[in-house]
């Protein structure tokens, strides 16, 4: 039997909760992998402070246990989350800057 054939290509499935219509682009991007809250937070923090009004900011890291730091700090920060996706341990937050 090849190899080849025993291969599948993965799958990605939309959230039901997410109307792509509607959803703005990101203007910049965040990949943070598995750095730790205190770098994170300030890592995002610099990153909306270069972004305009209204702009989103995509964050996307490797430690699940980050998801309810941002879900809290956002509000805080005084900044909207606008979307989550989590694909396993993958999590990418849109957050839009106020």
């Amino acid at each position: 039997m090849d190899s080849e054939h025993d291969e599948r290509a993965p799958t990605i499935e939309a959230s039901p909760a997410v109307n792509l219509a509607e959803a703005p682009m990101p203007a910049a991007m965040l990949e943070a992998g598995d750095a730790p809250w205190s770098v994170l937070r300030s890592l995002i923090a610099r990153r909306m402070a270069e972004l305009p009004s209204s702009a989103v900011l995509e964050v996307s890291f490797a430690d699940p246990t980050m998801r309810l730091n941002i879900i809290q700090w956002c509000p805080s920060a005084g900044h909207d989350l606008f979307k989550m996706a989590a694909d396993g341990d993958h999590t990418s937050f849109w957050i839009k800057k106020r």
